[in-house]
């Protein structure tokens, strides 16, 4: 399996650069909204979503604006998601707390070992990668990191708070054609009994340095697959760092603002990664091999499931949502190792949910009074656990099916269009 081949524009496109066709089509976009600013969430997939899907969003804004300003509320839920954990899903009270750094245990590491894990699957992957990171080619503190989220694999009870917010997978249908996300979603979901059940396995799987682990859950950095071998022993994918993001993710941003260039990069704001492959700093445009001595029993990871990786990941930086991050390490194979991750997206959801039905949306505001209100909502922090409720904080169950309503009209529209 190999990338479809690409034009110049789109070329330029795999460096965060605007083909001609996508500015023109957010400048359509822009006409029929009428207004410029935007959610950071939405801006951010606006830059990387399928054309087609793009042409879809003029029509049905020109239809009725009611869709673009509930999609501009919700769209915050998929760089969450991708970050290893669902928002507002868990209750906050029961993570366990992580203990301090050691030299043998990264900072944020719980003493206990993990329980979500299945060990031998581990085990497979660890001996597929030499138990060195695949970027680097370091087997210091290396970890086997996830590219399709736990969080999505083992859906949990969802509270009310969760449930305004519309699934994962339908929001994607939003944003990308249904030839691509059937791709994806046959990658993950592979049980023809059980079509519904998400299946984990070494396809699923990479070794990672605890570093390049957390960067890459941060969207410091993206792969791009390239290429896989017809004998299923080799794959090649292409490392991208990502630029430093200026903004917050509940700041409003110009819809025509074009987002920041991934070329010639060779690292992201201060993180860099040193490779033995190269005998340098890992930079934009690096190619990495990957192998296998068995595609049998050691599959190499799925080629579809990097693709979503691929597009996802540059969400999660385009859009800031991982800013708290900076302040907590963390290691996603342990369960309820980072209790303020959970607080973090719980008010992240809360605050999003709470703009949803305001009269005038953070983003329609004057950008100074937007960047007042989003410092005024990290200062708060401590304070979420005890705000954050099932009970009371979400809004009322109808306007609960308000937003499913809306949601679930355009992404049927979407489907039979596809």
């Amino acid at each position: 399996m190999s990338a479809q081949p690409i034009s110049i524009q789109d070329q330029d496109e795999i460096y965060n650069i605007q083909s001609t066709e996508r500015q023109e089509l957010l400048q359509q976009l822009k006409q029929a909204m009428g207004t410029e600013n935007v959610s950071v969430p939405f801006w951010a997939c606006l830059q990387v979503c399928d054309l087609n899907c793009l042409r879809k969003m003029i029509a049905n804004t020109c239809s009725g604006p009611i869709f673009i300003n509930v999609l501009q509320s919700t769209a915050l839920a998929i760089p969450l998601h991708w970050m290893q954990k669902s928002p507002g899903e868990r209750n906050l009270g029961t993570s366990s707390p992580a203990s301090p750094a050691t030299p043998n245990r990264p900072f944020g590491t719980p003493d206990r070992a993990p329980s979500r894990r299945s060990q031998a699957l581990k085990n497979l992957v660890m001996e597929r990668d030499d138990t060195l990171c695949i970027l680097t080619k370091m087997g210091c503190v290396t970890e086997v990191a996830h590219i399709y989220p736990v969080s999505l694999l083992q859906p949990q009870q969802r509270s009310n708070l969760a449930a305004c917010i519309p699934p994962f997978w339908h929001l994607l249908r939003i944003f990308f054609d249904q030839n691509r996300l059937d791709k994806w979603h046959s990658a993950i979901f592979r049980d023809a009994l059980q079509p519904d059940r998400a299946m984990d396995g070494v396809f699923n799987q990479i070794c990672l340095t605890a570093s390049a682990h957390t960067a890459w859950t941060k969207g410091l950095f993206a792969l791009r697959p390239l290429q896989e071998a017809a004998d299923r022993r080799s794959l090649s994918v292409e490392l991208h760092w990502q630029p430093v993001q200026t903004h917050t993710k509940f700041d409003a941003i110009d819809l025509l603002s074009p987002p920041g260039q991934s070329r010639d990069l060779e690292g992201s704001g201060s993180f860099v990664l040193y490779s033995r492959i190269f005998n340098r700093l890992l930079r934009t445009g690096d190619i990495l091999v990957l192998t296998t001595h068995n595609p049998e029993t050691h599959p190499l990871p799925s080629f579809a499931l990097l693709e979503m990786q691929w597009f996802l990941t540059r969400i999660v930086s385009m859009s800031a949502a991982a800013d708290e991050y900076n302040r907590n390490n963390f290691n996603d194979d342990v369960e309820g190792a980072a209790p303020a991750l959970d607080t973090f997206h719980s008010r992240a959801l809360h605050e999003s949910i709470s703009e949803m039905f305001s009269s005038t949306p953070k983003w329609q505001h004057d950008p100074q009074l937007s960047q007042s209100n989003s410092s005024v909502g990290e200062r708060e922090d401590d304070d979420v656990e005890q705000s954050v409720t099932t009970a009371s904080v979400g809004p009322s169950p109808s306007k609960t099916r308000q937003v499913e309503n809306t949601l679930s009209a355009v992404t049927e529209d979407s489907a039979s269009e596809a």
